[in-house]
């Protein structure tokens, strides 16, 4: 296995869910800052969230390359990883619920929830998309 290729693919297509994310207050979706949201779990800290989310990124290469691009029963290698990247969007979901109910969420965070949600659905098969690619 060509593990260069693995975290070369996983900051590729993270790098293009981010940029997505940045941009999408521009196209009337609300702001998705990503290091924020996961730098609530550790005092608050941006900068830890950015870096823990490049990590998840890598780390979610993992599962597609072993297990799911060759699980999922699609043929299309861009579609399968779409298909991966809704796959991703329920963990990040589940996720995302749990720092809801830990309270580490703005009001603002909570008013906008559901265009977050579907950003985020967005972002998840664009991630996904991206590392269909790559394998």
């Amino acid at each position: 296995m060509n593990y260069i290729k693995m975290i070369t693919a996983g900051l590729v297509a993270t790098a293009v869910m981010t940029g997505f994310m940045l941009l999408a207050p521009f196209v009337g979706l609300p702001k998705m800052n990503v290091g924020v949201i996961l730098g609530a779990w550790f005092g608050k800290s941006e900068v830890v969230g950015w870096i823990l989310h490049a990590v998840i990124g890598i780390i979610m290469v993992l599962p597609y390359v072993f297990f799911f691009n060759h699980w999922i029963p699609v043929e299309n290698k861009v579609a399968r990883g779409t298909i991966y990247g809704i796959m991703i969007f329920v963990f990040s979901e589940i996720a995302f619920t749990i720092i809801n109910i830990w309270g580490q969420l703005s009001f603002v965070d909570k008013e906008n929830m559901a265009l977050m949600v579907f950003g985020n659905a967005l972002a998840g098969m664009i991630y996904g998309t991206v590392l269909g690619a790559f394998f």
